[in-house]
C-alpha cells in the first residue's frame, strides 16, 4: 500500500492506493453558545482538538458581559471569540464572515454536540464530493457531555401543517441510500463551503431575528431555491443533546420566527391559504401583528426571492396532508 501527497489550490490531498480518498481541508468550526455550562464548552474544545486537520474555532458568545477569553488558553488551535450576539442567526452570519479567508469548509454546530474525528472525515469527504450542497449528518439523541446515546436517529427535517400551524418533523432515511436529499438539515449540525454561504448571505443569510427556539432550519428552503441542495450522509453521525427545559428568553420570538419563515418561503397560494388558516385558528389575534412585523422586516427579501419561487416544489417542504410520506418523493429536485 503506497501513500502520496498532492497539493493544489491550498488543499492537501492525502491518498493511499486501494483505499478511499481522504481530503484534508482547512475547517472553520462555528459555534454559538448561550448560557452553556463550562464543562460543555470544554468538551467541545476537546473534540475539536482531536480532529487531525488544520482548523480553527469561531466561538460566538450569546450572553452579554460574559468573558470567554479563557477558551483561548485551553485550546491548542486558533480560536476567535466574538460577542455578544444574542441572535442565533446573526451569530452564524458573523461566525462565517469571520472565518479564515483560506477556510475550505464551514461546520456549524450547537455547543452540545458529539462527534469523532472519523465523523468529521466522512462528513468532509461528502461535502467535497458535493461542494454546491449543504451537508448534514445523521443526528442521534445523546446525553452531554458524556455523549452516551439516549435516543434514536433523525435524518433531516420537514415541516408539517396538518392539525397545527407548525410541527417539526424528523425524517427517516431511505434504506437503499447513504447520501440523500432532504428539505433541510437539522440546525444543530450542518456544513457548507464558504462559497455556498456567500450565496445564502446575498439572500438574507441566516435570519438575524432568529433566537432560541425559532425556525432556524428555514435556511434550507432558500438554499434549494438558490441551487444548493441539502443532503444528509447517514454514515456521518453527530450526537445532539436536546435540552429538557429552556429559559423564558429562549422562547422569545417563537411565533415571530415561524411567521417570518412562512412569509419568506411560501409562495404557493394553496399552501399559503392552508397554513394561514391554521395559524389564524391557533394563534388567533396575535398572528396579524406577527405577519405585519414579518412584512416590515423582510418585504425586500421576499421580493428578491419571488423570481425563484418556481425553482422548488413547495409540497416537498411543507406537509399539509396527513398521508404524506417523505419516502414517496425520493427523486427530490432531480436527485
Amino acid at each position: 500500500m503506497r501513500a502520496g501527497h498532492l497539493i493544489s489550490s491550498g488543499i492537501t490531498f492525502i491518498f493511499i492506493t486501494s483505499c478511499k480518498l481522504l481530503i484534508i481541508v482547512m475547517i472553520s468550526f462555528i459555534i454559538q453558545e448561550y448560557k452553556e455550562d463550562r464543562e460543555f464548552i470544554e468538551k467541545m474544545l476537546q473534540q475539536i482538538s482531536q480532529v487531525p486537520h488544520e482548523k480553527e474555532l469561531v466561538f460566538v458568545v450569546g450572553e452579554p458581559g460574559i468573558d470567554m477569553m479563557w477558551i483561548r488558553e485551553l485550546a491548542n488551535f486558533p480560536v476567535k471569540v466574538i460577542g455578544s450576539i444574542e441572535s442565533c442567526g446573526q451569530a452564524r452570519n458573523v461566525g462565517a464572515r469571520n472565518a479564515a479567508h483560506y477556510s475550505e469548509a464551514l461546520i456549524f454546530l450547537d455547543c452540545h454536540t458529539c462527534f469523532t474525528p472519523e465523523t468529521i472525515d466522512r462528513w468532509m469527504n461528502t461535502l467535497w464530493s458535493h461542494p454546491e450542497a449543504a451537508v448534514g449528518p445523521a443526528i442521534q439523541v445523546v446525553q452531554f457531555p458524556s455523549c452516551e446515546p439516549s435516543g434514536g436517529f433523525g435524518h433531516g427535517v420537514a415541516f408539517k401543517f396538518v392539525k397545527h400551524p407548525f410541527e417539526w418533523v424528523w425524517l427517516p432515511s431511505p434504506k437503499d441510500k447513504t447520501i440523500f436529499p432532504v428539505p433541510t438539515t437539522c440546525g444543530c449540525a450542518f456544513a457548507m463551503t464558504p462559497a455556498t454561504f456567500r450565496d445564502l448571505d446575498t439572500y438574507g443569510g441566516f435570519l438575524w431575528t432568529h433566537r432560541g427556539l425559532g425556525w432556524e432550519e428555514e435556511y434550507g428552503i432558500r438554499l434549494w431555491r438558490l441551487g444548493h441542495p441539502c443532503l444528509i450522509d447517514k454514515d456521518a453521525v453527530v450526537g445532539h443533546y436536546f435540552k429538557q427545559g429552556w429559559p423564558a428568553e429562549s422562547t422569545r420570538g417563537y411565533v415571530d420566527s415561524r411567521m417570518e419563515g412562512i412569509y419568506l418561503n411560501v409562495f404557493n397560494p394553496d399552501i399559503w391559504s392552508h397554513v394561514i388558516g391554521l395559524i389564524e385558528k391557533e394563534w388567533q389575534w396575535e398572528w396579524k401583528s406577527k405577519l405585519r412585523n414579518a412584512e416590515k422586516r423582510y418585504y425586500g427579501l421576499r421580493k428578491k426571492l419571488e423570481p425563484l419561487k418556481d425553482k422548488i416544489d413547495e409540497t416537498e417542504f411543507f406537509i399539509i396532508k396527513e398521508e404524506y410520506k417523505f419516502e414517496n418523493t425520493p427523486k427530490m429536485h432531480g436527485w
